[in-house]
């Protein structure tokens, strides 16, 4: 469809170009075939281009600095990724440097693969995975392998990062490996709460996230949005 539309536009328009007026379309046909080819391939290459953005907090003990989180946001259809790394450098009784990488996979907004790796004073935790596969979720980690008794997770804990979670009542903590309630405690606030007793507060406006603060058994911090 695309050579016929082509060959007509040529062939009504050649008496305004000289170029094309002189051209002999039976002898050039192979080559104008081509273009059609050539035309597709470089919409559907721009179709496909990945789309990013980053979104980077700071850390703050006390209104002091002590590090940073950055997620690098990544999208190929069917495919969003998550990258995530955090560095922390802060004492708490003594001295302590966490560092974080944590990747998350959805295809069609269903979560599909998370891998969380830590380590505090260069000492590195067992890494966590979550894998989907032949419908079901399987946990790896220290204790070995297990089944997680859900079939669909659509949101883990690294979207509230993002967007404010208007529609969204629950959520997987990939670090504890289980969900977690979201609620809404009014004026553009939602509150994480962990099985092990810490607990989250995103803060939205205009339905971006620009604040968290965590809450520790023994600390808190403030993450505010670069």
């Amino acid at each position: 469809m695309l050579l016929i539309l082509l060959m007509i536009l040529i062939d009504r328009f050649k008496h305004r170009l000289p170029i094309i007026q002189d051209l002999d379309l039976n002898k050039h046909l192979p080559y104008i075939k081509i273009i059609p080819v050539v035309v597709i391939s470089l919409l559907l290459t721009g179709s496909t281009k990945a789309q990013q953005s980053q979104v980077k907090f700071d850390i703050l003990k006390n209104d002091k600095s002590i590090g940073t989180l950055q997620i690098e946001k990544r999208e190929v259809s069917p495919f969003t990724d998550y990258q995530l790394s955090s560095k922390i450098e802060a004492s708490f009784i003594k001295k302590f440097r966490i560092n974080a990488s944590e990747k998350f996979r959805y295809k069609h907004d269903k979560l599909i693969y998370s891998f969380i790796e830590r380590s505090i004073n260069k000492k590195a935790n067992a890494p966590k995975e979550l894998v989907f596969k032949e419908d079901r979720y399987i946990i790896k980690d220290e204790g070995g392998k297990r089944i997680l008794p859900k079939t669909k997770i659509n949101y883990n804990l690294v979207l509230l990062y993002f967007n404010e979670p208007l529609d969204i009542n629950s959520v997987y903590c990939d670090n504890q490996q289980v969900m977690v309630t979201v609620k809404d405690i009014g004026n553009n606030q939602y509150r994480v709460d962990f099985p092990d007793g810490a607990s989250n507060i995103f803060h939205y406006r205009a339905g971006r996230c620009v604040q968290i603060d965590v809450y520790g058994k023994f600390f808190k911090v403030k993450l505010i949005k670069e």
